[in-house]
């Protein structure tokens, strides 16, 4: 037996050296190696030592045509022919193509054939505000949540604050419990509306945590706060709509399957049918005042987020607010003896005075919005759905679902949609 130390180990370099020989010394042995002529970074790689000499070199293209390919990928990169037989990869050229193309439209930027079962059963379930916006702002993104249902999921994480929709949420609730707690909004003095909101306040500070993710206590009663500043602006903000005026808050309308027994201004389960399709709206009315003969009606829609510059002179604003005709054409319907109505948007944020429409621009306003409406459909339903102005909106979470270079492909394909969707695009340039 010999003693470890009587045993000299060789130098790695030897050993290597040793291997070599023994596989490539056998007289009958034929061996055929491989190396790369550059790095992973692309830097000149040198042969290794044991190639030096009496090896032969012969270098091969990456781009010849292998006797033996390694792999289905390999085989295709080297025959071209062969790849562009495969439907995938003309799937992809196609893309690329269509990419490129400008002031045009292409299969691989929206549409679909005329009546498409799926759009036509969207559009015959009840609409809401936000819904009908996408459709005449975005009328592709209206057919990925609508139709297909691409819609994120929500996690629940603890926030650090709640985002913008989620506060407008809060915000309204206040207002809502806050209004079902006086007997009379219209007539309730400034300390009836301050014991409302503290009650209602209090309620939602300790009924919220148990459904929704909020965020830790000290700045959850910071946010409870803020929504309750907000909320007595729109509690305060009024001037008198006349006495014996009753005032309801958060009013649902257009939910057959309704069974609430609550006083409000109208039957919430009664359809209510807008444009040449029929489509049947659904939604909830953030406030409605109504006098003792029904005769006059006032809307008021809460905003939370930052007032606009220009709010005196937005109407539709090219279709991004439809609350205010929208709402007024649904009380014309549940309400049939009004003469009057006066819809409004309440900004929260400021002292501003709410952004009233009434009388004939009023009127105008709802025209105006039921023939795009009947555009948009008329064009969904022929299957014109392309990217519209809120598609490249910095909110938009549908962005992810567009081309990467979002700003180019804008750049390249505006014209071809406006000219594809002529019929609607004059409705985004209304004022």
């Amino acid at each position: 037996m010999l003693n470890e130390r009587e045993l000299v180990d060789l130098p790695r370099l030897e050993r290597d050296r040793l291997a070599f020989e023994v596989l490539t010394g056998h007289p009958d042995s034929k061996v055929t190696l491989s190396r790369s002529r550059r790095s992973a970074e692309g830097a000149f790689l040198a042969k290794s030592g044991l190639l030096q000499h009496r090896v032969a070199e012969r270098p091969l293209s990456r781009t010849r045509t292998p006797e033996h390919a390694f792999s289905e990928g390999d085989r295709l990169l080297a025959r071209a022919k062969e790849a562009l037989a495969l439907p995938r990869i003309q799937s992809v050229i196609s893309c690329w193509t269509n990419w490129t193309r400008r002031l045009e439209t292409t299969p691989h930027d929206g549409g679909f054939r005329k009546d498409h079962p799926a759009v036509l059963r969207a559009l015959s379930l009840p609409q809401s505000a936000t819904s009908l916006r996408r459709l005449l702002r975005d009328p592709l993104g209206y057919v990925w949540l609508r139709v297909l249902g691409m819609t994120a999921p929500e996690l629940a994480v603890q926030p650090l604050q709640l985002d913008a929709m989620t506060f407008g949420e809060l915000v309204h609730e206040l207002l809502r419990l806050a209004v079902e707690r006086m007997p009379n909004l219209v007539s309730a003095t400034p300390g009836e509306i301050e014991s409302a909101l503290e009650a209602a306040a209090h309620s939602i500070a300790e009924h919220w945590p148990l459904a929704r993710a909020v965020p830790p206590s000290l700045l959850w009663l910071d946010t409870i706060e803020e929504a309750r500043r907000r909320a007595r602006r729109g509690l305060t903000v009024d001037d008198r709509f006349g006495p014996g005026t009753h005032s309801f808050s958060e009013v649902p309308f257009g939910t057959p399957e309704s069974q609430a027994k609550r006083s409000d201004p109208w039957r919430e389960d009664q359809e209510v049918l807008i444009g040449r399709f029929g489509i049947l709206l659904q939604g909830r009315i953030d406030r409605v005042d109504v006098k003792p003969d029904r005769r006059g009606v006032r809307m008021s829609d809460y905003k939370t987020g930052r007032t606009p510059r220009d709010l005196r002179d937005v109407i539709l604003d090219g279709g991004a607010e439809v609350q205010r005709a929208l709402y007024a054409v649904t009380i014309k319907q549940l309400i049939p003896e009004v003469s009057t109505i006066i819809s409004r948007l309440v900004y929260l944020d400021t002292m501003e005075p709410p952004a009233r429409l009434e009388g004939e621009v009023l009127e105008q306003a709802e025209e105006t919005l039921l023939r795009f409406i009947d555009i948009a459909v008329e064009g969904l339903r022929a299957g014109i759905a392309y990217p519209g102005p809120d598609a490249f909106a910095g909110y938009n979470q549908l962005r992810i679902a567009l081309p990467a270079a979002l700003d180019r492909y804008q750049g390249r394909k505006d014209e071809g949609f406006n000219a594809a969707q002529h019929k609607l695009a004059p409705l985004w340039r209304e004022r």
